[in-house]
């Protein structure tokens, strides 16, 4: 059993001053964290986070830029900047992201034939990606989304410490390098208390999004089709409950492995390795309990259940994984709730240690 363990060495912060005489009596939240971490896959890392708030609404959330760095002294780096803008009262929002990875990862099988946890096979990944994404809330609540993507990827496999035969026949199938694109349309109803943090309301978003791929042996397209429901409710002024309901299908079974879809990981079934079930349907529940400590300290207890299966209709008892944990949040501006967290999943075959920012859900 493998137990990743994340150091956060130090929290500096670093205020924005006006150019010219004395700075305004509420500025726009910026700060800039450095952080210092090890893992045992990864080694000492160390890097940066930054956010910047665009604006000072006098209600809603603030337009934001937030971009962190990390590097290793095994050269893994990872690099997201993600700008988020709100205007009209909130109605219209713009969100963008760009990515860039060189870090190793490991490969658990498809299906219903996973590798033993003990016994997953290692590949390097590479990839950068650009993300953009258009919602706007029509009518008390109810909105429709946009968004479009794509994402350049190169994977070598990694045999410094055991064979790895399933990822080789992956890469003999499909190559080595990919190109995917990505249009996905969605409708809901979205009335939460914040779109950073909320204690109150709701996110219903029916989605379709519709995948063209490309590889180095073949190309193709394919549809996803999902229902993702977040419930957020106020139990005391510091306490508040969220659940989220997620359900997806893919319409192809015949795709690389690296486009199918997962569970495991920071997000979902904390506690898991990283996609370490991967599947054309997928089905998940998860609930956080989260309460405050002090204005800038929170805690909160979570738990979730999944399964997948080839087809929705096709799940069984004997795919379903639950995993829970513990997790700290330090909120870098009081007001606006933004937070990092760090999370301590436990489940059947891993304890996982999360240093990231925002919610999970």
């Amino acid at each position: 059993m493998r137990l990743p363990l994340v150091l956060v060495s130090c929290f500096a912060t670093a205020s924005l001053w006006a150019a010219e005489g004395a700075p305004p009596a509420d500025p726009p939240l910026s700060r800039f964290l450095p952080i210092l971490f090890y893992t045992p896959d990864t080694g000492v890392g160390a890097g940066g986070f930054l956010i910047r708030n665009l604006d000072n609404p006098e209600s809603g959330d603030p337009s934001q830029l937030i971009a962190f760095a990390t590097i290793t002294q095994k050269s893994q780096i990872i690099s997201v900047a993600e700008p988020k803008i709100y205007w009209d009262q909130g109605r219209w929002e713009w969100a963008g992201k760009i990515s860039g990875q060189d870090f190793p990862s490991e490969y658990y099988g498809r299906g219903q034939a996973e590798v033993k946890p003990d016994d997953a096979e290692a590949y390097n990944d590479k990839r950068f990606g650009l993300e953009t994404r258009l919602k706007n809330i029509v009518y008390d609540g109810l909105f429709w989304e946009l968004e479009l993507g794509a994402n350049w990827q190169r994977f070598t496999e990694n045999h410094k410490d055991e064979p790895t035969p399933l990822v080789d026949a992956e890469f003999e199938r499909w190559g080595h390098k990919a190109h995917q694109q990505f249009v996905s349309a969605a409708l809901g109803h979205d009335n939460r208390s914040s779109r950073v943090r909320a204690t109150s309301g709701h996110l219903i978003r029916a989605f379709y999004r519709h995948h063209n791929f490309k590889t180095d042996e073949d190309r193709g397209n394919y549809g996803t089709l999902g229902l993702d429901w977040k419930q957020y409710m106020t139990l005391t002024e510091k306490q508040s409950l969220a659940l989220q309901l997620y359900a997806a299908e893919m319409d192809r079974e015949d795709v690389p492995f690296y486009l199918l879809q997962g569970l495991g990981g920071n997000q979902v079934l904390r506690g898991f390795y990283g996609n370490q079930f991967r599947d054309y349907a997928v089905t998940y529940a998860q609930t956080e309990w989260r309460t405050l400590w002090t204005p800038s300290w929170g805690f909160r207890v979570f738990a979730g259940v999944g399964a997948h299966a080839d087809r929705l209709s096709a799940i069984e008892d004997s795919s379903v994984k639950t995993a829970g944990g513990l997790g700290i949040d330090y909120f870098l501006d009081p007001r606006s709730m933004n937070n990092l967290r760090l999370d301590v999943g436990l489940s059947q075959d891993n304890v996982g240690v999360y240093f990231l920012y925002g919610n999970a859900f």
